[in-house]
């Protein structure tokens, strides 16, 4: 199958979403801070539960008006997003946003700072399997994204996390996942 266009979610695939959220909730938690560590051998993609919080609470304290924005862009965002662009393919981020109000503008600022990804190539929602179809390729790092993504007829590779099975680590060169979908 070619590639016709990729679909690059943000948040753990370019953004370091999870070293924030620790942080903010290490800093209102009533118990000790939990280093990433600890929090890695012992939780998965459920951050509120590892901390003992309802998700609505989550969301209120990650929620805010600086912390999208304040995202660090992984190791290798710059250059996944250079060979993305090397390739000619057309590609977007498809990210899910929040529920809060500045999640989506901050989200866009960021990839335009960070990656001079421009607005008319983000794609903003929940549902990344409404954009499937044959040629499309998700790279995401979320299990159900991508299994939902394939089951809707496009193709998905999924990057790892301390959260999905993917049997690669971050060390390891994520292009040379990525490369086989496309016709280089």
């Amino acid at each position: 199958m070619t590639t016709t266009h990729l679909l690059l979610d943000m948040d753990g695939v370019l953004a370091d979403f999870f070293t924030s959220a620790l942080s903010r909730l290490n800093a209102h938690s009533e118990c000790d801070p939990m280093p990433t560590d600890t929090y890695l051998a012992h939780h998965g993609f459920d951050m509120a539960a590892a901390f003992g919080v309802t998700p609505e609470k989550f969301w209120q304290l990650i929620d805010t008006e600086d912390f999208w924005r304040g995202l660090k862009p992984l190791p290798h965002a710059k250059r996944l997003i250079a060979a993305v662009k090397d390739t000619g393919i057309p590609f977007f981020v498809a990210s899910s946003p929040s529920q809060g109000y500045h999640c989506v503008p901050q989200k866009t600022a960021w990839l335009y700072h960070h990656l001079g990804v421009k607005q008319r190539q983000c794609m903003f929602g929940s549902a990344k399997h409404l954009m499937a179809r044959t040629g499309a390729l998700l790279v995401d790092d979320l299990d159900k994204n991508c299994e939902a993504f394939t089951q809707a007829g496009g193709a998905a590779v999924l990057i790892p996390s301390n959260w999905n099975k993917a049997d690669i680590r971050f060390e390891e060169d994520i292009w040379s996942k990525i490369s086989p979908h496309l016709p280089l």
